[in-house]
């Protein structure tokens, strides 16, 4: 009898190895990995269009995979495709609806029909296209239009340890700048990357101009302001001077004025489009600031103080905002009239009126550090640092979702393709209409 309960001990861990290798079959409901669904199944949004991905499975009893969609309107799935090759990984649909959700199926094809378990995913096309500068990771993320999925994720060739990010909003090319000193532009149409100004020193905020597609980047250590296009060269002015460590750049689109938080001077400036010094204001600790394109004035917030200054367009202070426990990054909402700032310290989002007075505030925001505001929606997209996150916020306050996997997003910027002009408006283009998106500092400096 012994005997006998010796030799079933020994076969039980037998009989469970059989029972896991089993569960190892892709399409087995307790493989642990994949529940017997086709795996890693994203729908990604653009602009009205969604892009289906998924892994590919490698079986004999396989003979393909099927997508079904549930479209606006929709009361039963449809189907979108027929039967797709077992080699299929991807899948597109076009001409969709803007803003409106769109759910998929994707199954499993056999013998005798569709697999039991689909994978299933929602997308919400739209003409954003979020990018990320991921310090953590150094690499640039892009993000699907509506926050759910990371696209794209770049290592960046040059400016390593990338900590700022901004878009050129007439061709797409995106910026990248970092300590390492050298300066990205990448191509989405080409999906080529150009290393232009190497070795610049501590960089750590970059604005794209409009009219001629330049770009000004902060150099931090060497404390001045290069200004540059996207083959390299130098337009006028080529460098601005004498600042004390620039740890922020906003760009005033209404008449491409330059608007410089010197972290280590105590001082905010703006300067002209022709980088003629035209105003300066005394404020204590800047870490960012940002525009409104309508009063042309100037919000700065200061991480140390733990408050927010505005600024008008001479750079005469107008009201102090205390109150917070960290504020770093912060924007403008120019249509809504309204403010954003990232209370980094406080993780939290606070929401303030023109007069200053707090709207609302988001708490749960891991280390918010930059924000970028989608002036159609009035949403808010925020990089959170600490949880290698990027939230999205409804002009209410409220987070719509989150999407992770960063190592620790820094910069953000959107690029609305809706904004597009198009090629011959592009050239006939001779006034100044400029966004910015507000970078972080480096050397620790928030």
């Amino acid at each position: 009898m012994r005997r006998l309960a010796a030799v079933l001990t020994l076969a039980l861990p037998l009989l469970a190895g059989c029972s896991q290798r089993a569960h190892l079959n892709p399409f087995d409901p307790a493989n642990p990995a994949t529940a017997g669904r086709p795996a890693d199944f994203q729908a990604l949004a653009d602009d009205q269009v969604v892009h289906l991905r998924w892994q590919a499975s490698s079986s004999a009893a396989l003979r393909g995979y099927q997508v079904f969609r549930l479209a606006p309107g929709d009361t039963a799935w449809r189907p979108l495709t027929g039967v797709l090759p077992p080699t299929a990984t991807s899948q597109g649909d076009f001409g969709l609806l803007n803003g409106a959700d769109h759910r998929y199926r994707l199954y499993f094809v056999f013998a005798d029909g569709l697999g039991g378990r689909p994978a299933e995913d929602v997308a919400t096309p739209g003409p954003l296209r979020p990018w990320i500068a991921d310090y953590g990771a150094n690499r640039l993320v892009r993000l699907s239009a509506d926050g759910r999925h990371v696209v794209e994720s770049l290592p960046v060739d040059g400016g390593a340890d990338p900590v700022a990010v901004d878009v050129d909003r007439d061709d797409g090319r995106v910026w990248v700048v970092g300590p390492g000193g050298d300066v990205a532009v990448y191509s989405p149409s080409s999906g080529l990357t150009s290393v232009i100004g190497q070795g610049l020193g501590t960089l750590v905020s970059v604005i794209v101009d409009r009219p001629d597609s330049s770009a000004w980047i902060a150099d931090a250590t060497n404390g001045r302001l290069v200004h540059l296009l996207p083959s390299g060269a130098r337009p006028d002015p080529p460098v601005l001077t004498g600042l004390q460590y620039p740890g922020c750049l906003a760009l005033d689109r209404a008449d491409g004025s330059v608007w410089v938080a010197e972290q280590d001077g105590d001082r905010v400036r703006r300067y002209t489009a022709a980088g003629a010094l035209a105003a300066s204001a005394v404020v204590a600790r800047p870490s960012r600031v940002a525009v409104d394109p309508l009063t042309h004035e100037a919000w700065v917030t200061s991480l140390d103080l733990g408050r927010v200054v505005r600024l008008s367009a001479a750079g005469v202070p107008l009201d102090t905002i205390p109150g917070f426990r960290g504020p770093i990054g912060i924007a403008v909402d120019a249509t809504r009239r309204r403010v954003w700032v990232a209370d980094a310290a406080g993780d939290e989002v606070v929401a303030l009126d023109l007069d200053g007075t707090v709207r609302f505030r988001v708490g749960g925001q891991a280390e918010p550090r930059e924000i970028a505001v989608d002036g159609n929606s009035g949403e808010a997209w925020v990089t959170l640092a600490a949880a290698g996150a990027v939230s999205r916020l409804s002009p209410g306050g409220t987070e719509i979702l989150r999407v992770g996997g960063m190592g620790g997003p820094w910069g953000i910027a959107l690029d609305d393709l809706g904004e597009r002009p198009s090629p011959a408006a592009a050239r006939a283009t001779t006034g100044r209409s400029a966004g910015a998106r507000r970078a972080p500092g480096r050397r620790q400096k928030l």
